[in-house]
Order: structure tokens, then C-alpha cells, then sequence
């Protein structure tokens, strides 16, 4: 029996970061490590939750006064995603740390996503990166990995996206939109490819582009 990767929460992936903090916020460095100098917009949460782009279909799961959460699915450059949006308001704040690519790689806590077997098997990739998406400067957390335990198999293949200018926010947790069936590493690798997951990071970004 094969048991299929399961959604890692955006909750659990922010706590990570609020966890420890990144402390330079509450110093005034929000704003260090953006592309855009603009000053933040205002929220408006249902041109937010309105956002569309090709290949895309979107639901609103959480409506707030300041931040919205979107479910996708899609299909881009031939591979089928699926995911979570959080976007809005830095409420709170500490889940809008500066996007230091350095002090990301220096969380470990980011890593308690994987399961342990996944954390402790030397095959797993997890990278974390800092690129150009959309015209905005945004850290990205990849990972990918494939365990066999038994008669069973535990595997994760997901990339987040995180962007803010200290004031508002967009994060992204993208996954495969379809169980990704292997019978070892290698095939698993070999199937869960990530330039799809690039382009949908790229194509979700720009979306939203003038409300943000």
C-alpha cells in the first residue's frame, strides 16, 4: 500500500518563521531585500479573492477584513498543480520577515514540514533560493523526497513561494496536482519534475499584479 504526500498546510509553514522570529522586522528592515519601492497598497480583499490566470481555477476559502486564502488548480507547461494562497495583510507581522535568503537557509525550523523519515533520509532535496517572479523579489522552499518504510512509501514534493514588502503579503505553497505514483527515489524524482512548479510560481505571482 502506497500512501500518497499530503498538503503541508501555509499554518505550518509560517510558524516556522514566526517560531524564530527573524527579529530584524520589528527594526525596521521590513522593507530591505524588495524589488518594489513603491509605497504597499491598500487591501482590497475581494479584488484579492477575484484574482484569475490562465490555466488557473480558484476558490475562496477564507475571506478576512485584511487577507484572503485561495485554493488552485491548474495546468502549466504540462504539469498539473495544486495549492494555497495566502495573501493580504502582514497580520502578524512576524509572518512577514525580511526576505534574507541567508537567514531563511539559517531556519531549520522551516525543515519541520518533511516528515522525519523524509528529514532524516540524505536524498531528500530541500533549497531554499532567493528569484525574480513577476517582478518581485521573492524567496522560494523546495523539496522533494521518497522513502520506502516496509510495504509502504512516505513522499513529499512541494514548492512555497514567499513575498512581502512589509506591509502586505503574497505566500504560495504549490504541490502536484495529481499523486505522483513511483516505486523508488529516482522514479519519484524522475516523474515529480519542478519546472512546472517554476512556471505556476511565475503565472501565480504576476496574477497578482495591481492588487498587490
Amino acid at each position: 500500500m502506497r500512501r500518497p504526500r499530503c498538503l503541508v498546510p501555509l499554518l505550518g509553514v509560517t510558524a516556522a518563521l514566526a517560531v524564530t522570529g527573524c527579529k530584524d522586522k520589528a527594526e525596521g528592515a521590513g522593507s530591505a531585500g524588495h524589488t518594489r519601492a513603491a509605497p504597499p497598497r491598500a487591501i482590497d480583499v475581494d479584488a484579492l479573492a477575484a484574482v484569475t490566470a490562465p490555466g488557473f481555477t480558484f476558490s475562496t476559502t477564507s475571506k478576512r477584513r485584511d487577507k484572503v486564502t485561495l485554493a488552485f488548480r491548474g495546468e502549466v507547461a504540462g504539469a498539473k498543480v495544486k495549492g494555497l494562497i495566502d495573501v493580504g495583510k502582514c497580520v502578524p507581522a512576524d509572518l512577514c520577515p525580511t526576505l534574507d535568503v541567508d537567514a531563511f537557509r539559517a531556519n531549520k525550523d522551516l525543515e519541520g514540514v518533511l516528515s522525519s523519515a523524509l528529514a532524516h533520509d540524505p536524498r531528500t532535496v530541500f533549497e531554499i533560493d532567493r528569484a525574480d517572479l513577476g517582478g518581485r523579489e521573492v524567496i522560494t522552499v523546495y523539496r522533494l523526497g521518497f522513502v520506502e518504510t516496509g510495504e509502504t512509501t512516505v513522499s513529499d514534493h512541494g514548492l512555497d513561494v514567499w513575498w512581502n514588502d512589509g506591509t502586505n503579503m503574497l505566500m504560495i505553497n504549490i504541490y502536484d496536482g495529481e499523486v505522483v505514483h513511483a516505486d523508488s527515489f529516482e522514479e519519484f524524482q524522475a516523474r515529480a519534475t519542478r519546472p512546472g512548479f517554476d512556471a505556476a510560481a511565475a503565472a501565480l505571482v504576476e496574477a497578482f499584479d495591481g492588487t498587490l
